[in-house]
């Protein structure tokens, strides 16, 4: 590099910073001081490093009859870095995870709902010939609607008010918003609605709720919709279908208690997905490809 080129390669860096917000700067300073580790597992200077977004590109799908599709889905298991990752970013404020997961979780719902659309262009070969009938009639029962004066509407499922005020943030919105965005860019229409709304008595989160029992009764009639601010959502039709996004899916049953209460709403749910699923004994927790 010659002096030219060095004195315009500082001329640059010094009118970068010389317009740079103040925000950008506290935060600059502030990872010099104290440079911060993978959220999974630590390796310094990275927010997910490679290896732990890998773990979330392990793409899983359960049975889930809740849904038109039949299916939940979600990016990786619920084990090890992606469990530590996902804890730090949910409980303790790690918002520099915000940009990651919505990545990792955009390109799963996108791969999925174009499949979902388009089904003749796909072959299921990972399902089998009863599957792929009851696949292709869910489709032709549920979709009927779908179309660009019925945009999908994106559900980030909702914290209870104490688990929002400790957190001091809706912390599954900035995902659902990214998901919109790339969804819109992909010829998908959808908007975002945070119309879920979680019964004021039901405070204990599902991953800390003991046993499966225990989680049912939480589940129970555990949401509302909010009618009002679905109708200033200016959907064009009365006919509604949606997707639901969650950070971790244990056994589905608070999931399904959310589906039971957009579909009193007339709210269909297409698909649901998660940053994280649990496998538990017994279940159909597969890959999906």
């Amino acid at each position: 590099m010659d002096n030219n080129e060095k004195s315009a390669c500082e001329k640059w860096r010094c009118e970068k910073w010389r317009y740079a917000k103040w925000k950008d700067i506290a935060f600059a300073i502030w990872n010099l001081l104290f440079p911060r580790g993978c959220a999974g597992c630590d390796v310094p200077d990275y927010v997910l490093c490679e290896e732990c977004c890998n773990a979330l590109k392990c793409w899983k799908q359960a049975s889930f009859s809740s849904v038109a599709c039949g299916y939940r889905y979600a990016c990786g298991v619920y084990a090890g870095s992606v469990r530590r990752s996902i804890l730090l970013w949910k409980d303790h404020g790690d918002v520099a995870c915000n940009k990651v997961f919505a990545k990792l979780l955009s390109d799963l719902v996108i791969t999925v709902l174009n499949k979902l659309l388009i089904p003749k262009q796909h072959n299921h070969t990972n399902y089998s010939k009863k599957q792929n009938f009851l696949y292709e009639e869910n489709l032709k029962n549920n979709f009927h609607n779908l179309s660009n004066e019925n945009p999908i509407l994106v559900i980030p499922m909702p914290s209870s008010n104490a688990s929002q005020r400790h957190r001091g943030r809706k912390h599954m919105l900035p995902l659902a918003n990214k998901i919109v965005e790339d969804l819109c860019s992909s010829n998908i229409p959808a908007c975002v609605a945070n119309i879920a709304r979680m019964n004021a008595k039901i405070n204990t989160k599902s991953v800390q709720t003991s046993g499966s029992r225990g989680r049912s009764r939480r589940a129970s009639n555990a949401f509302k919709v909010d009618l009002k601010m679905l109708e200033k959502l200016n959907c064009g039709s009365s006919e509604y279908q949606a997707i639901i996004v969650d950070d971790i899916v244990t056994t589905g049953s608070t999931m399904s208690s959310l589906v039971a209460a957009l579909r009193n709403a007339n709210i269909c749910t297409i698909a649901a997905f998660s940053l994280a699923c649990v496998i538990n004994v017994g279940d159909d927790t597969t890959d999906y490809e």
